[in-house]
């Protein structure tokens, strides 16, 4: 089927809860991207109980058995995951904004202002580990694992005066002192 002509789309949206039907009712779907990709509408439980939901590049927002917002992401998502911090970790593995996408919080999700922490990556899933490590596995560059994506780096973006850090030391408490030169 040509998915291009699929705007403004409306599908009905129904949970089996103890062998019953229960309708969510009817939901709006977008789609623009590319040609081709075949997608099913796929649900994901957030630690307050709310889903966010996804068909074609439309998301969803539910709150116990309504829709409170929905909204169009520029791309093909193949998972989202709420990470512990309660930040939206989503897998996109097509579009302009293929890659890994962060959402800090739920806000943030809705105004789709995001981080892209493995940008032109097609990501398919995303997960942490029991250890606290975050794996992301793509379609086209193999399985990417952070030990601990909370590791800060500091370079001249950050604002270091220079990229050669000869020394570093520490106060004993709280902060850390880097020694950039001979002077």
């Amino acid at each position: 089927a040509d998915l291009s002509k699929r705007m403004g789309q409306i599908n009905e949206v129904i949970q089996w809860k103890n062998g019953n039907p229960k309708s969510f009712g009817y939901f709006p779907a977008e789609y623009s991207g590319v040609n081709g990709i075949v997608s099913s509408f796929s649900m994901w439980h957030l630690s307050n109980g709310n889903f966010i939901g996804c068909f074609l590049e439309t998301c969803y927002l539910l709150e116990g058995d309504r829709l409170i917002w929905h909204g169009q992401k520029e791309g093909f998502i193949r998972c989202i995951f709420e990470d512990i911090d309660g930040s939206i970790l989503m897998a996109m593995s097509y579009g302009p904004n293929a890659g890994l996408l962060r959402f800090p919080t739920i806000e943030h999700f809705k105004r789709n202002e995001f981080e892209n922490l493995l940008p032109g990556k097609q990501v398919a899933k995303v997960l942490r580990d029991l250890e606290g490590g975050l794996w992301a596995n793509t379609i086209n560059s193999g399985i990417y694992y952070c030990k601990n994506p909370s590791i800060g780096v500091f370079n001249q973006s950050n604002g270091l005066p220079a990229t050669s850090v000869y020394t570093l030391t520490s106060d004993g408490d709280r902060r850390i002192y880097a020694g950039m030169q001979q002077l």
